[in-house]
């Protein structure tokens, strides 16, 4: 019987410190499903603060007038980006204030009120740093306003490095598909160096359809057949011999356009 009393005693006690085991790895899942939760709610406070920051610095949510004819509004939804210009604001200046003064030109800022009926325009190229030194993208973008305060941007093209960076040589207008609204065309260039092989720059000429500031559409239609007749045109020196370009002006394109319509 003492043996037996022994025994259960040593039983209650096994079955005590296992209770009390039980207990503690209870409360080690507790803590850990605490902790899971505390971080789970601070990664996303994290990721609404960054995305906050991201719409204050890129500017890429819609922005709308507020009373304060110098404020802006930010409104999150997937309406085309909107932009307020401030009264006497030249074209530069509004430019540089939206981009955070942070913008490398790659052509002079043109303002026209000639392309489209009632718009005023802004045409925009800047340089994008590429990362591990592999040149600049250009990007083109157009802001456009029927009152020259409200203004909203449509992407025109992202142009890539050739060997080097691309060079926006000329913007001009013209009525290429017989709609008798103006297409834009741009021509960009590359300077190209290939010891003695070749020296000078390539030419080639992008064509896009006209701005139709009711459309929701973010980038303009690229017109790839009218682009692609101009081709990409070598113009310098290559192996030894003086190469020309043929398109590799307005005045050279413009003429191209207008032979062509007087043959259909």
């Amino acid at each position: 019987m003492q043996r037996e009393g022994k025994l259960l005693r040593e039983l209650e006690r096994y079955l005590s410190s296992n209770k009390i085991i039980l207990k503690m790895k209870y409360i080690k899942l507790f803590i850990l499903f605490f902790i899971i939760i505390i971080n789970f709610s601070c990664k996303e406070k994290l990721k609404e603060n960054n995305f906050k920051k991201n719409v204050s610095e890129t500017g890429e949510t819609s922005i709308l007038r507020h009373k304060n004819k110098d404020s802006l509004k930010l409104t999150t939804n997937n309406q085309i980006s909107k932009y307020v210009r401030n009264k006497n604001e030249s074209a530069r200046d509004f430019i540089l204030r939206i981009n955070n003064s942070n913008i490398d030109l790659n052509h002079p800022i043109i303002e026209t009120d000639n392309w489209i009926k009632n718009e005023n325009i802004i045409i925009v190229f800047k340089n994008i740093e590429l990362t591990n030194d592999l040149g600049n993208n250009v990007t083109g973008n157009i802001y456009y306003s029927n009152n020259k305060v409200e203004y909203k941007k449509v992407k025109i093209d992202t142009y890539e490095p050739e060997g080097n960076n691309a060079n926006i040589e000329t913007i001009f207008f013209y009525d290429v598909d017989g709609d008798f609204k103006k297409e834009l065309i741009i021509l960009c260039s590359w300077n190209q160096r290939i010891k003695e092989i070749a020296e000078g720059k390539l030419f080639q000429t992008f064509i896009y359809d006209n701005l139709k500031p009711n459309n929701t559409k973010i980038k303009l239609l690229y017109l790839e057949r009218e682009s692609d007749y101009f081709g990409i045109e070598f113009d310098g020196i290559q192996d030894g011999k003086l190469v020309t370009a043929k398109f590799k002006t307005a005045k050279s394109i413009k003429n191209e356009l207008i032979n062509l319509k007087g043959k259909k």
